[in-house]
């Protein structure tokens, strides 16, 4: 599956589960909003399987709470995030991750030596706990800035192998 509409937003009420051994590809300018998180419902992005992102420089792709209104633009916890699950893939090359409650969770490490998740220019800003979290993970990132979170901006807990070239981890919100 691929998104590629740059004239309108994809909105997601709930959450898109991306399975074992499928792809889903989002293009440059895509524009994600996802729902509020429902009692003992996740709203998001959960992948099983493979996930690319593929923004540029002047044509990021934005993931954000469905309130795009200026109000809301650095309030948090507006919807949960993107989950990897074990043996899942992510590629992420000019992403704004915002509003989440957990920017990115990537969860036990891939197969090889390659990383579960690589972040390119990416921005992970105004989440309810935690930019981005790995257990027991891979994740390799450059150039990306990781901010004001209401915990962590970056938290790694039962090992893993983590490689930040580049990056910001600056806590500012308050919240």
């Amino acid at each position: 599956t691929t998104w590629t509409d740059t004239k309108k937003p994809y909105v997601i009420i709930g959450n898109v589960l991306v399975l074992e051994n499928a792809t889903f590809n989002i293009s440059e300018g895509v524009q994600v909003y996802t729902s509020a998180p429902q009692p003992n419902r996740f709203t998001g992005i959960l992948i099983q399987g493979k996930f690319k992102v593929t923004g540029s420089e002047n044509n990021k792709v934005s993931f954000k709470g469905d309130k795009p209104v200026y109000a809301t633009k650095t309030l948090p916890n507006q919807w949960g995030g993107i989950y990897f699950f074990p043996g899942a893939t992510g590629n992420f090359k000019y992403a704004e991750i915002t509003n989440a409650i957990i920017g990115i969770r990537v969860d036990s490490l891939g197969n090889g030596s390659n990383p579960c998740v690589e972040l390119e220019q990416c921005k992970i800003q105004y989440c309810g706990q935690a930019c981005i979290i790995g257990v027991t993970s891979s994740i390799k990132a450059t150039n990306c800035l990781f901010a004001d979170a209401g915990s962590y901006t970056f938290l790694a807990f039962l090992g893993g192998n983590y490689t930040f070239n580049h990056c910001t981890f600056a806590e500012y919100s308050g919240f």
